[in-house]
């Protein structure tokens, strides 16, 4: 999730971070690995989602099964 979400709309980027963060909890609860990344530069558009896709792509490759 990138922080400038909603155009850096404090109130709502807050709410949506710890909205972020529950699901991350309520998934892990339920024996599923996942990794929730907060992005202080993080933006809604696909420049911002080109920068992250790589990193997203590594992890995956890394916990998926062999």
């Amino acid at each position: 999730y990138g922080v400038r979400e909603f155009g850096g709309e404090r109130g709502l980027s807050n709410q949506m971070i710890e909205a972020v963060r529950e699901c991350g909890r309520i998934l892990k609860s339920n024996g599923v690995y996942a990794r929730v990344v907060i992005d202080p530069e993080g933006e809604h558009n696909e420049s911002s989602w080109r920068r992250r896709f790589p990193d997203i792509l590594r992890w995956w490759h890394e916990t998926m099964p062999k």
